[in-house]
């Protein structure tokens, strides 16, 4: 399994999606094969566990991680019907914030760049999101997290 810490030191060099007036970085979304296993290695790493939830809609646990070079969001396959079930466990996603989430995605789904997963929903923190990956990219996802009006800094959660 890679290391949390791994991952979060490779951070910097990740592509960024080609998707002009995106936000600062929202969360790293993290496969794990088990969250309970790895909840108590956090702490070494300075990281701490501000959330842990069910999602049995989708078959998954997630879990919010802060203290690293940005909050992560783990995420556990609980549920045979997950759609995470065939990802390899590491780096899932890199989340952006973005503003007028539903405008911008219809306006990518035209782009043949984009490979959208699934529709606009309603993501582990409660706000809109969108999942996708690029055409010819990296093996990860990105995904678009609708922050509304609220000003760069704010809450992850």
């Amino acid at each position: 399994m890679l290391i949390l810490a791994d991952i979060l030191a490779g951070l910097p060099g990740l592509p960024r999606p080609p998707i002009a007036g995106l936000g600062a970085v929202h969360h790293v979304g993290v496969k794990v094969p088990d969250l309970d296993a790895l909840a108590p290695r956090l702490a070494p790493l300075g990281l701490r566990c501000v959330a842990v939830a069910d999602h049995p809609e989708v078959g998954l646990r997630v879990a919010f991680v802060e203290g690293g070079a940005a909050p992560l969001e783990l995420l556990a396959v609980i549920g045979g019907d997950c759609p995470l079930r065939g990802d390899e466990d590491g780096l899932h996603h890199v989340a952006y914030r973005a503003h007028g989430l539903r405008d911008l995605v219809a306006r990518l789904q035209g782009d043949s760049r984009f490979a959208f997963i699934g529709a606009v929903r309603v993501g582990g923190h409660g706000r809109a999101i969108a999942t996708f990956r690029l055409r010819g990219g990296p093996a990860f996802a990105y995904e678009l997290v609708d922050c509304g009006g609220e000003p760069e800094g704010n809450d992850h959660r």
